[in-house]
């Protein structure tokens, strides 16, 4: 792969000239030149100061997200020729799927192949940018992304409901929004998918985490789950969650009704290997 690619894509994440050149072990004169060689080859300009501020042209963030699939091709193709890792699948996905929904694809799969098989869970932010470095193969997400930077086929659809304690006053109840603000929210970390949801929906509403009277903030399901149905306060989860677990139930809040997207996210151009495609068959 051509080596100012290399550079310009260390450029790209950290502008910086100087930061660049020691990342790479160049000098800075050398990232400046490969950089002002591929601006003269594509006739167009990739970064501007501004202020003696380092900036960003579009046409640079056009090329960035044919270089970040250019780098996972080319990273296949070099074990495919050294047959190194040539079987690693690579997954990624958001812990609710991870968790709780892709398990049967998976049974089914690992019986029919011999390949070896890495599974990544964490949440969507971080997932989408271990895709763009090339170290995950998919992605499977229910965040909120920009879609137009990746390749995406629809996994499916699921409502976004309220869960508490099946001793809670709330279960099984339709209310109104307003009555939850006296309850404990247990919400996850920032960057997963099901919060974020959460919160641009409270928005729209006009509210946010703070009208609660408290909030806890906590990246395990297996710990929201176990003090859900130990009534230590409410959540919202999608429904392939509450499915699997005891003494919890759910309740409606009307005008609050939420079907979001599973999503199955993968690098633009990017040359999928062979495990990767019977794997999405079996999803």
């Amino acid at each position: 792969m051509d080596i100012r690619y290399d550079t310009f894509f260390q450029l790209y994440q950290v502008m910086n000239y100087r930061r660049t050149a020691e990342l790479l072990n160049l000098t800075q004169p050398a990232v400046t030149k490969q950089i002002q060689s591929l601006e003269k080859e594509l006739g167009r300009k990739l970064f501007v100061y501004d202020h003696h501020r380092l900036s960003k042209t579009p046409y640079a963030d056009i090329l960035a997200d044919y270089v970040t699939s250019l780098r996972y091709n080319y990273s296949q193709m070099r074990n495919e020729m050294k047959q190194e890792q040539s079987g690693l699948l690579r997954l990624g996905a958001t812990k609710t799927i991870g968790d709780f929904v892709i398990l049967p694809a998976l049974q089914s799969y690992l019986k029919k192949s011999d390949c070896h098989f890495a599974l990544e869970v964490d949440n969507t932010e971080a997932l989408l940018s271990r895709l763009e470095q090339g170290t995950l193969d998919f992605a499977i997400v229910e965040g909120i992304f920009d879609k137009k930077k990746y390749e995406t086929r629809l996994l499916s659809k699921e409502k976004f409901i309220g869960i508490c304690s099946e001793r809670h006053p709330l279960a099984n109840r339709i209310v109104a929004l307003s009555d939850l603000f006296p309850e404990t929210i247990i919400v996850r970390e920032e960057g997963s998918g099901t919060r974020a949801i959460f919160e641009q929906e409270l928005n729209r509403n006009g509210y946010s985490l703070r009208t609660f009277s408290r909030c806890l903030e906590i990246g395990s399901f297996y710990l929201i789950n176990q003090l859900i149905a130990d009534n230590a306060g409410i959540s919202f989860v999608y429904e392939p969650v509450m499915l699997h677990e005891p003494g919890v139930a759910s309740f409606q809040v009307r005008n609050f009704e939420i079907t979001h997207e599973f999503n199955i996210v993968s690098l633009k151009h990017a040359m999928l290997p062979d495990n990767a495609r019977k794997f999405l068959a079996e999803l």
